[in-house]
């Protein structure tokens, strides 16, 4: 059995402005597959590692996104809705923290709503499909952040031992007398 080779399903939501959709462009490194609001979804076989690309195009902002009173009240978009591994779904950590949109302006959005021009990279990494669900799925920053404060309240003092003085009595001390 084969853990490198899996199916890739991408699921997308397209929102119009004026009639008009976003040209979305899915590159797995062998071919480029249009994607569009008739046919939002995408599947394919991956041979892992892997880099796929999605590229939206098509939108132009004078006209593509209506603002009243300085709030966006429509807008053209496509967002990513799912991302599948051999049917297991990535969660919502991949959505809101790893998928960064590079507009063709050079800046970059981390989110699963593209609402500009521009490229996703996703680079698939591992060359095993549970270790590039596990991946996708795990928020590393939050882990360092908790493994970070887990090492600070270790150099607190590796000194645990309950010292008795005239104001703090070990009251099992007292019990066991």
């Amino acid at each position: 059995m084969k853990f490198n080779t899996c199916k890739l399903e991408l699921e997308f939501e397209f929102g119009d402005c004026r009639g008009d959709y976003f040209r979305v462009q899915v590159d797995n490194g062998d071919s480029i597959k249009d994607v569009d609001y008739f046919n939002p979804y995408y599947s394919t076989m991956i041979e892992l590692p892997a880099t796929l690309k999605i590229i939206t195009s098509g939108k132009n902002n004078k006209i593509h996104t209506i603002v009243k009173d300085g709030e966006i009240v429509e807008d053209m978009y496509v967002k990513v809705n799912k991302l599948k591994l051999d049917g297991l779904a990535i969660g919502n950590t991949f959505y809101n923290k790893k998928l960064k949109l590079i507009t063709i302006d050079n800046n970059e959005h981390t989110t699963n709503y593209f609402g500009f021009n521009g490229t996703c990279t996703i680079d698939l990494v591992h060359s095993n499909v549970f270790t590039q669900f596990l991946s996708l799925n795990t928020d590393t920053n939050y882990l360092e952040s908790q493994r970070a404060a887990a090492l600070e309240n270790a150099k607190v003092g590796d000194d645990h031992m309950w010292r008795e003085d005239q104001d703090h009595r070990d009251p099992w001390n007292d019990l066991a007398q």
